[in-house]
């Protein structure tokens, strides 16, 4: 069964250069918007998490000024800048599980002049062994990538070609071959599951599979979610733009 993860910010403070400098030793989030137009970015917390959206401090990585965040329990709302980056401690370094998406809420089923689903981007940090992945489970609305590179004292898994940037391809076909990422109406891997409704889920022809092949153990080409054991850096969720696709 699949991990459903939940979304998180986390930002890894680099230490100074100096003497007896200490790496840090858990995992922070940062979401960015990689457009020059401002979009509204969606905090969505799991009941696990070590607080609650009014006890979030995002903070702009470049000025170090805060980011002001509307909502409270376990849903919140931000506005990203063109070219912004706001990083996230973890509640310092506490555990964050949940889910970030981008232009919406979480949500399969169409919405009058909403999106016919929503990309998420999935984590669950600060829990010993954490997991992350971009999920366009649920449908499309945005391109999204999530950088691993600064795992830390423990590095996140890389791809089959030595990389650590994940990035749905924006098509219902396109994320079978994707690494890090789980394909349309795949609530597992390399399989359906228990498929979300399909008048929830009206992208694309109702019996075609777009899951990866293989097992659930063992997906091929490559694996959905990234798993390691162990906390440390920055796990980077990448707003690229906007996507609304209606088939194929």
């Amino acid at each position: 069964m699949r991990t459903v993860l939940i979304p998180i910010v986390a930002v890894v403070m680099t230490l100074a250069a100096q003497p007896g400098a200490r790496a840090q030793s858990f995992t922070s989030l940062q979401f960015s918007n990689a457009t020059g137009s401002p979009v509204t970015a969606w905090l969505t917390l799991g009941g696990n998490s070590a607080g609650r959206v009014e006890n979030v401090t995002l903070v702009d990585v470049s000025t170090g000024q805060q980011v002001p965040v509307s909502g409270s329990g376990l849903q919140g709302s931000f506005t990203l800048q063109g070219n912004q980056a706001v990083s996230w401690n973890s509640f310092n370094g506490g555990v964050a599980a949940g889910a970030v998406t981008f232009r919406a809420p979480p949500q399969s089923c169409p919405m009058p002049g909403g999106p016919c689903g929503v990309t998420k981007g999935e984590f669950a940090i600060n829990i010993g062994n954490e997991a992350v992945d971009v999920s366009s489970v649920d449908g499309i609305n945005a391109i999204m990538a999530m950088d691993l590179s600064d795992g830390g004292a423990t590095p996140w898994p890389s791809n089959p070609n030595g990389g650590r940037v994940a990035q749905n391809s924006g098509t219902l076909t396109g994320d079978k071959t994707a690494w890090g990422v789980f394909p349309y109406r795949c609530t597992q891997c390399a399989a359906i599951g228990d498929a979300p409704a399909t008048d929830c889920n009206p992208l694309g022809s109702a019996q075609q599979s777009y899951c990866k092949d293989g097992t659930e153990s063992n997906p091929q080409p490559v694996k959905c979610q990234l798993n390691r054991t162990g906390a440390g850096g920055t796990v980077k969720f990448i707003f690229r733009g906007a996507m609304d696709p209606v088939g194929g």
